[in-house]
């Protein structure tokens, strides 16, 4: 039977795998920022957050979760794996950080109407909460 801690960690990857096709193709960001309320600048094909990379999170996370129980012994090995699983969060934090700064070079109109440096962030959580939500369970999201 799994522990919490394994069913959180399966629950933050499903969460997470939700986002990783979106950040890797251009039109799909493109449908993820209008997921969240906004359009590209006027004369841009893209915005770039290919810097944004969870698929290394969800490696190290599948790795941990995956463990098997003569794993599980290995206290050395344990902290490895959650080692790694720490090191590739931060890794993927500071993208977004270098992706938020990333934004300082659109256009300043375009700053000033959308925000998107300031709630960008807050958008993709709300919006990758949503759709785990929703994909979980349908009944939730539906009013």
């Amino acid at each position: 039977m799994a522990t919490t801690l394994e069913v959180a960690l399966q629950e933050a990857a499903s969460a997470l795998s939700l986002l990783e096709a979106s950040l890797r193709d251009s039109d799909l960001r493109r449908l993820l920022l209008a997921s969240m309320g906004w359009a590209l600048p006027t004369g841009a094909t893209d915005i770039d957050l290919g810097g944004l990379d969870v698929g290394e999170v969800l490696d190290k996370l599948q790795t941990l979760v995956q463990s098997s129980d003569a794993d599980r012994q290995d206290d050395v090995l344990m902290a490895q794996r959650v080692l790694d699983v720490a090191q590739a969060i931060s890794r993927f934090v500071q993208a977004g950080k270098n992706a938020m700064a990333g934004f300082a070079s659109l256009p300043s109109d375009y700053l000033a109407a959308t925000q998107i440096d300031k709630q960008f962030i807050t958008r993709l959580t709300g919006l990758v909460l949503a759709r785990y939500l929703e994909r979980r369970d349908y009944r939730s999201t539906r009013c």
